[in-house]
């Protein structure tokens, strides 16, 4: 009876619960252990350039736009503001002289307000001067896209996880050469759904498609079924080149409360969050793992109950991985 079919059977009886898989380095693994914390790391952070940045194929017309701005300038509050905005720079910019005749920046903006029709000026035709000057250009169109884009990347956290654990590819790239580890977490634990963005469900598994995945954005009026689309667009679409990694995801909106005050040799901030015990199940070691890595493990997790450790083997015979429990 070879050792494939000894994990098997211990890994069924154990319980019959689906399971996904994360691919880390020792160090990482041990870090784990020893604060039961992961990391959700930003999408800009990534390998690959292509992730997280869909083709934004819509953003808005200048019939949306000026219905828009219709509604913004029936709000009196928000354009009295507006104003005083507008009078706050020009007031600094007055000579000093002409500061003290007209006293302050709402005496300007009253001003404003006054002489505005005496010029034939209404807010009206200055929003639809803004519109044909800036807004709808291209040139700010481009900017807008790059900036919600990068806003996306940079704030959105991915927790990476897999449906397989023995991919030869996952184990070069995410385990450190075969010198790392794989945990298999249990897919029931109630720590995916806490920390999502959305409920978590296996709808959310990587889609891979062979051209860029397009983004419909509206400036009004989106429901929540249109934003879940343009989020699975975003955050959970890749090139079909990177089908074999099988990969779930789990996000959440990062915030400075989870920020350790640490960066990674990206410069990319760190965000850690907890997890409980109970959501490992078992633990794979590679198969050039350190010795000294191999003990601090088993030694981490005599604190760690019904969690199996498994040595990983190279086949005699194929390009395989054989996996053998430690006992």
């Amino acid at each position: 009876m070879g050792w494939d079919f000894l994990y098997l059977i211990q890994h069924v009886i154990k319980e019959n619960k689906l399971s996904l898989y994360k691919y880390t380095t020792a160090s990482n693994a041990i870090s784990i252990l020893k604060t039961l914390e992961v990391r959700f790391t930003q999408a800009v952070a990534f390998n690959d350039p292509f992730d997280t940045s869909p083709l934004i194929s819509y953003l808005y017309t200048s019939e949306e736009i000026e219905l828009l701005f219709n509604e913004i300038i029936q709000n009196k509050l928000l354009i009295d503001n507006l104003l005083l905005e507008v009078a706050n720079k020009e007031y600094d910019k007055l000579p000093f002289g002409l500061r003290n005749l007209i006293g302050t920046p709402e005496k300007l903006k009253e001003w404003f307000m006054q002489e505005m029709p005496k010029k034939g000026f209404s807010l009206q035709d200055g929003f639809h001067r803004l519109l044909k000057n800036t807004i709808n250009t291209e040139e700010t169109k481009a900017k807008i896209l790059n900036n919600v884009i990068y806003g996306l990347r940079n704030h959105i956290g991915v927790f990476s996880l897999t449906k397989v654990h023995d991919s030869l590819l996952m184990w070069a790239h995410y385990a450190d050469a075969h010198r790392g580890v794989v945990f298999e977490l249990d897919e029931d634990n109630e720590f995916f759904k806490k920390h999502s963005l959305l409920n978590y469900s296996m709808d959310f598994e990587v889609i891979y498609m062979s051209q860029r995945p397009k983004v419909y954005f509206k400036v009004k009026d989106t429901t929540t079924d249109q934003m879940l689309e343009i989020v699975k667009a975003i955050a959970y679409t890749k090139s079909i080149e990177w089908r074999y990694e099988e990969e779930v995801r789990i996000i959440k909106f990062l915030d400075p409360q989870s920020y350790t005050g640490s960066n990674d040799g990206g410069g990319y901030h760190i965000h850690l969050f907890e997890i409980p015990k109970d959501i490992i199940k078992n633990i794979f070691l590679g198969c050039k793992i350190s010795s000294e890595d191999k003990k601090i493990i088993v030694e981490l997790l005599k604190n760690y109950q019904n969690v199996n450790i498994v040595d990983t083997k190279v086949d005699e015979k194929h390009f395989r991985l054989n996996f053998v429990p430690l006992l």
